[in-house]
């Protein structure tokens, strides 16, 4: 509160769908895209959204607007930086008498170390080593200036930034999982893959456009350190722009 400006005050503000100057479906349409983007669901236009939002308009008075002042709740805690002590998951019932609200603190994102894990494939426990250590599924390794990068230059940039050798690649084409390179077993147009700039070759091995992507999530990288050990790496994002 304190770093809000002299005389700041919330203000109610009725929404109304079918004005375009009070902006309310730019800020709809850019936050329900980035939700959609979290979890990989179809973008779409402001015009779409809106025809949307039209049907949905009888329900924000019920679940759907105690859901959503819930989650502005936390979303506050973030922008205020608050310690996860003072965040709060919520189970709610309305159907039951009161409704039932049940409050409760969340659990700390798991972390992950560099040891000895049990690998289910090959049936034995296999040293790794965690690279950052103690990193968690919400972390990242940007990769910047990945649109003018072939893949060979991405193994090489990974070998001088953080030690890591990139030793297999493969890409997903809808639910097929598509080789594209590796340095243990032999892939026909392995030599032409690490040749290739990489925005050209996410496309041809998945069918994405990627000439309007402003970055590219690489999941199906495995890497070993430097010294030869098997890594466990945080998600590695190309970032195109």
């Amino acid at each position: 509160r304190g770093s809000l400006p002299a005389g700041f005050k919330v203000v109610a503000n009725e929404f109304e769908k079918d004005d375009d100057t009070n902006f309310h479906m730019d800020f709809i349409s850019a936050f329900g895209n980035l939700r959609a983007r979290n979890y990989a669901i179809d973008e779409i236009d402001k015009f779409q959204a809106k025809l949307k939002a039209g049907r949905i308009i009888p329900a924000i008075a019920t679940a759907t607007a105690m859901a959503t002042g819930f989650v502005l709740l936390e979303l506050y805690k973030e922008v205020a930086g608050k310690p996860l002590d003072r965040r709060r998951n919520l189970f709610a019932n309305l159907a039951l008498p009161g409704p039932l609200l049940s409050l409760s603190e969340p659990m700390a994102c798991a972390k992950i170390k560099s040891g000895q894990r049990w690998d289910p494939d090959m049936y034995m426990d296999v040293d790794e080593v965690a690279y950052p250590e103690g990193h968690s599924l919400w972390d990242q390794i940007p990769v910047p200036g990945a649109a003018s990068m072939t893949l060979e230059a991405l193994r090489s940039w990974f070998t001088t930034h953080h030690q890591l050798v990139l030793t297999e690649l493969t890409l997903m084409h809808g639910s097929k999982s598509v080789s594209v390179f590796s340095s243990s077993r032999s892939i026909g147009d392995a030599d032409a893959n690490l040749a290739t700039p990489l925005p050209q070759l996410i496309a041809s091995k998945t069918g994405a456009d990627t000439s309007k992507m402003a970055f590219y999530e690489l999941s199906g990288a495995i890497f070993q350190t430097v010294e030869g050990d098997d890594a466990t790496v945080a998600t590695i994002v190309l970032q195109f722009d």
